[in-house]
């Protein structure tokens, strides 16, 4: 696929978050996960199943090393 952003092939691989976590969308920066959810903030689950609990989530991506940009879907 090519990058949407500067037109060049991306690379496929995984995004694989730090320690066992997940990772969340926010429409701001510096909005600390609460024990109430914020508004508009989407957490993005891995598409791929997790054979345990101890499993990283691991989610498809695309990399493009030109513009540093990378792709990748959730659930």
């Amino acid at each position: 696929m090519n990058c949407p952003n500067c037109g060049k092939e991306m690379e496929a691989g995984w995004m694989i978050p730090y320690k066992n976590c997940f990772l969340e969308w926010a429409p701001g920066r510096w909005q600390i996960q609460l024990p109430l959810p914020r508004k508009d903030r989407v957490k993005l689950r891995s598409t791929e199943p997790r054979d345990t609990a101890f499993d990283f989530p691991e989610y498809p991506a695309l990399i493009c090393r030109s513009c540093k940009t990378v792709l990748f879907q959730y659930q």
